[in-house]
């Protein structure tokens, strides 16, 4: 299974002085604890995001339920209707298999827009602050 996405080369002819950035989190593509199926719910705030034009998105996880791969194809499906730029972050959820690597790539990554520098990881590899006592800031 891949993905065909017509949408993957921006240009631009340069960057403003001030821009505006989307941000979509905890999307849970798969779920069922809604009337209406995740997905189709992330269509319409993607379609939102297109109304409100921003220069780029960033979709945080969890972007799928438990991150099989008919869940992130559903995502990719309901990606491929954002009219912007789109960049990502692993969740939890989405790391219950390697399917987010293989749609992606490396979950700790960065980019640059215009000066600006963005910097991507999730959290789950270091100790949570929980039952087992304080964080150390370890990776597990």
């Amino acid at each position: 299974m891949s993905d065909a996405m017509g949408r993957t080369v921006y240009v631009r002819e340069g960057f403003p002085a001030q821009y505006v950035v989307g941000h979509l989190t905890d999307a849970h593509v798969g779920s069922d604890r809604h009337p209406r199926p995740a997905a189709d719910i992330l269509r319409d705030a993607i379609k939102a995001m297109n109304e409100a034009a921003p220069d780029f998105v960033l979709i945080t996880g969890d972007l799928t339920e438990n991150g099989n791969m008919e869940q992130f194809q559903a995502f990719l499906e309901a990606l491929d209707t954002s009219a912007a730029p789109t960049f990502f972050c692993a969740g939890n959820h989405d790391r219950q298999s390697t399917h987010y690597e293989r749609f992606f790539g490396p979950q700790v990554y960065h980019f640059r827009f215009g000066a600006d520098g963005y910097l991507a990881f999730d959290t789950q590899d270091y100790i949570t602050a929980d039952e087992m006592g304080s964080q150390d800031a370890e990776p597990q």
